[in-house]
């Protein structure tokens, strides 16, 4: 668990350990189920993702967790769906403990537990899940749940964007922007964009168009204003789009 989040959440002892490594075989099944899962055959990769599971291979836990959560290919089983997920969580696995930090957060499958869910979400920020960074982030920018604090917020927004979050690369773009808990500049809230972009975040790439057309933090350029904006078309930003 994050340093941070533990020194406010003092209550439950970690319960990470390290895993065995995935057997051949589990890293077979694995394989065998995505592949029966891509031809529709759901009843097959259900079958292999838990033995993959077995064998330690934890996006295979991970799946089968969604899988009883939804009850997508499984009947519905919120209770069996968190048994996969602690498995993997415990495993030190990032997503993981962000679906099961959820999960005790909101009470599906389990005991309605907000601070065990806030811990295990810390957890997977710890673990590289970017999601889960970007919640600890919110928490502390609000002030929910956890002492307000714009520097520990944008620490966190920092943490989910270099694991390539686009939601966290956002919201450290904004708070050099806006100089919340960091130091104001507008040239940081340009590159942050820009590299977002670059690795495919439409909204990103509107951003760092808007910087270049109107001079944010960089001389105005028109012609490098229109290159953003059409990646970001081409990424599903309609608005930015070129009139047909």
């Amino acid at each position: 668990m994050s340093g941070v989040v533990a020194a406010l959440l003092l209550s439950t002892p970690a319960t990470s350990q390290t895993a065995a490594a995935p057997t051949a075989t589990a890293k077979a099944d694995y394989e065998r189920a995505l592949a029966a899962a891509s031809k529709g055959d759901r009843a097959n990769a259900i079958l292999l993702f838990d033995h993959a599971c077995t064998g330690n291979v934890m996006e295979a836990c991970n799946l089968l967790g969604e899988a009883y959560s939804s009850g997508t290919a499984v009947p519905k089983d919120e209770a069996r769906a968190v048994t996969f997920l602690a498995k993997s969580c415990q495993a030190k696995n990032g997503p993981g403990c962000w679906l099961l930090g959820q999960a005790y957060y909101e009470g599906r499958g389990t005991a309605k537990d907000v601070v065990r869910g806030i811990h295990t979400i810390g957890d997977a920020c710890d673990f590289g899940s970017g999601p889960a960074c970007v919640t600890i982030g919110g928490f502390f920018a609000t002030g929910r749940h956890l002492p307000k604090d714009p520097v520990k917020a944008a620490a966190y927004y920092k943490n989910a964007c270099d694991a390539g979050n686009a939601l966290g690369c956002q919201n450290l773009a904004a708070a050099y922007y806006n100089g919340d808990g960091v130091p104001k500049d507008p040239k940081r809230f340009v590159s942050i964009h820009s590299a977002s972009c670059d690795r495919g975040n439409a909204e990103s790439c509107e951003d760092a168009g808007m910087a270049y057309q109107n001079g944010t933090g960089i001389p105005q350029d028109p012609r490098r204003a229109l290159e953003y904006f059409k990646r970001a078309c081409d990424g599903g930003r309609q608005t930015r789009c070129p009139p047909r």
